[in-house]
């Protein structure tokens, strides 16, 4: 089939994009897994490390790469996306990020230092001021909108994604020493543990998925599109992998916690999701138009429009759960770690009820 068949020449496929939802509901339960392993069992036993090497893996491309390819992808998709728009947003985020430190660490963690003997300040600051993923996708929203100001267009900004993530990458040798600085240049480049997506390193998965979204704007025929989308990217994928095994990279390169590698993403971390995500998007796309699959489309529909709520309860849940199990002196086997996902994920879930509203009037 020729690509003009495939492709309109003006914007055809701007309705709901139902594979995106089934994305953003793996991403957000991998997400859960890795933070109940790194918040709740830092210590897995050795017997299970086989098991811990597999999230690891997954989570690598299909936790927080997929939670801000999928952002970028809303946010084509979105009406709300003039310049004013998306520095509004990001600016709510950003507040919102400080917010959520201070409510799922700070004070939970104060309560427990006041009960434990004393208030730990290096501590206290770390918990009110680490950078999560919601810092990453405030200052995303900013820069895109003030490089939309500007009316720089999409081919710009991704180059500009693309140096931005070299000129990040020159900054990995970069020591800073003092702790306020730490953290607030730590949203741009990766100044240690705390700044978990430093801008200039992760700024390349929301305009990847920006990109993506553009391109998904002109499809036409959708169901060729998806084949040849996985035609290309799986072949690449098995070349890709088995040139890092052959070379004795291995695919501990994109594990997600692995001497803080995902945090310090490189162009070829960035590159190898984004082959995944193109074979994952069709794989759920042909899995949609099964009969008997289709009944999931309505969940996966609701954990799309409520995912900045449910990553929040999630982290609430897991947060709190930490310092109550610290403070009754419990420690739990890592085999704890699924069961206990697979509460935490359909709670926060049902939350979101209640959640959603607020997280959507202020995000």
């Amino acid at each position: 089939m020729q690509l003009r068949s495939i492709f309109s020449d003006s914007p055809v496929n701007t309705g709901h994009q139902a594979g995106l939802d089934a994305i953003k509901t793996i991403s957000i339960f991998f997400m859960i897994l890795i933070h109940l392993y790194e918040e709740i069992f830092p210590n897995p036993d050795a017997n299970v490390s086989g098991f811990i090497s597999v999230l690891e893996m997954l989570d690598g491309p299909f936790g927080a790469p997929a939670f801000m390819m999928a952002m970028g992808i809303g946010m084509v998709f979105s009406r709300h996306n003039t310049p004013k728009q998306l520095i509004t947003r990001g600016v709510h985020l950003l507040i919102f990020a400080y917010v959520l430190n201070i409510v799922r660490s700070t004070i939970p963690g104060l309560i427990y230092d006041l009960t434990h003997g004393g208030f730990d300040y290096s501590e206290f600051i770390y918990r009110t001021f680490n950078l999560d993923i919601l810092h990453l996708a405030g200052m995303s929203f900013i820069l895109t909108g003030i490089l939309k100001k500007f009316n720089v267009n999409l081919k710009k900004i991704f180059l500009i994604a693309v140096l931005m993530q070299a000129v990040g990458t020159l900054f990995l040798s970069v020591t800073v020493n003092n702790t306020f600085l730490q953290y607030f240049l730590g949203l741009f480049i990766y100044t240690g543990y705390m700044s978990c997506f430093p801008l200039l390193l992760w700024y390349i998965y929301p305009v990847i998925g920006m990109v993506l979204g553009q391109i998904l704007m002109y499809v036409a025929d959708l169901e060729h599109f998806h084949k040849m989308l996985i035609s290309i990217c799986l072949p690449l994928f098995i070349g890709f992998s088995c040139y890092l095994i052959s070379t004795g990279a291995g695919l501990t390169a994109f594990y997600t916690l692995e001497d803080d590698i995902c945090y310090k993403q490189s162009l070829l971390g960035a590159a190898y999701s984004a082959i995944i995500l193109g074979i994952t998007m069709p794989v759920f796309f042909f899995l949609s138009k099964n009969h008997q699959l289709h009944k999931f489309a309505g969940p996966c529909h609701y954990i799309g429009s409520h995912l900045n709520a449910i990553y929040i309860n999630q982290w609430l849940i897991i947060c709190w759960l930490e310092y109550l199990l610290m403070f009754l002196q419990v420690e739990l086997s890592i085999v704890w770690l699924a069961p206990m996902a697979l509460v935490i994920y359909p709670v926060s879930i049902w939350l979101a009820k209640y959640t959603g509203k607020f997280v959507k009037k202020y995000l």
